[in-house]
């Protein structure tokens, strides 16, 4: 097995050494996350095409979007013509999505799925959308995401006591961090009685830091950093709350699920709603609402009893 990604630029906390340990032949390449930083990427497609001649690749399986992409060329552009699969973890094209997501991503997976053997999505309604495109040879299946059987090891019974709020997830742009604090901010206006717990790192942690403090909120909004225990994070909390942009199938929310927790998700349609049962295991917001959804937790803080409900 080879693993090339650009390794200057972490995504997941996995060590060189522990890859390496396992046999895994590891290729720096200079490919961005942003499909626009052209000239890099140009760089590491041509580099793909000679990993994949020179160690005789069979096959090649590709993550997120511009690795799909480039990916999927380079297997094309290559004289082995590798099997290539690409996973999805969520298109950024789906009902309510901006425009230019529709614009720029939708046709750019459309003509891709030509050079894909097997598209794997984690959701139903990218695959009802896959499913559309043209195939030369290839088809589209789904694979949902599961549970870590720690997780279910861990689970302990739910505490409707607790006024303990939960977040997880990576500090970028797409989980919404942004759209917590707002949420957090005009949840202070209806009590000062909580705290948000949020774990997790990346990119925007100092910027978010900075709007907590400037919203006089560091008394109630706690930043815990990374964690390599996640399975004993979701005890004693009173429900999960995900503010999210875009998800494909959140692990969290089916690791918090499997802990009883009471969910509260924005309604964006691929991840949450499949997960949540709106009123019976949790509340669906309107996409991007903030005042709402600080409404619908205050009114959960304040009725234990409806809490317990969602979680049995």
């Amino acid at each position: 097995v080879h693993y090339a990604t650009n390794f200057g630029v972490p995504i997941y906390e996995v060590k060189d050494e522990t890859l390496r340990n396992m046999g895994v032949v590891l290729h720096h390449i200079s490919i961005e996350k942003n499909p626009f930083k052209i000239r890099k990427n140009i760089w590491a497609l041509r580099e793909l095409i000679r990993i994949i001649d020179r160690e005789a690749i069979s096959v090649v399986h590709c993550h997120n979007p511009n690795g799909g992409v480039l990916g999927r060329l380079a297997a094309v552009l290559s004289k082995r013509k590798p099997f290539v699969v690409y996973t999805a973890h969520g298109f950024h094209f789906f009902q309510g999505a901006p425009v230019k997501n529709w614009l720029f991503y939708y046709p750019v997976e459309k003509v891709l799925a030509k050079f894909s053997d097997i598209i794997i999505t984690i959701n139903h309604e990218d695959y009802t959308r896959a499913d559309k495109f043209h195939y030369k040879k290839g088809r589209v299946i789904t694979i949902y995401n599961w549970i870590d059987e720690r997780i279910q090891k861990a689970a302990s019974p739910y505490d409707s006591n607790s006024s303990k709020i939960l977040t997880a997830g990576r500090f970028s742009k797409e989980k919404g961090m942004d759209l917590l604090v707002d949420t957090a901010a005009a949840l202070a206006k209806k009590t000062t009685d909580f705290v948000w717990e949020v774990y997790g790192d990346g990119d925007m942690f100092e910027e978010i830091q900075q709007r907590i403090e400037k919203e006089g909120l560091e008394n109630n909004v706690h930043l815990m950093g990374l964690t390599d225990h996640m399975e004993s994070c979701y005890q004693g909390h009173s429900m999960y709350v995900l503010t999210s942009y875009r998800e494909g199938l959140p692990l969290v929310l089916i690791e918090a699920k499997a802990n009883a927790l009471p969910l509260v998700s924005f309604d964006i349609v691929s991840g949450p709603r499949e997960i949540i049962r709106d009123g019976e295991d949790g509340k669906l917001i309107p996409p991007y609402d903030t005042e709402k959804m600080a409404g619908v937790i205050y009114e959960l803080l304040k009725n234990p009893e409806e809490r317990l409900r969602l979680s049995n």
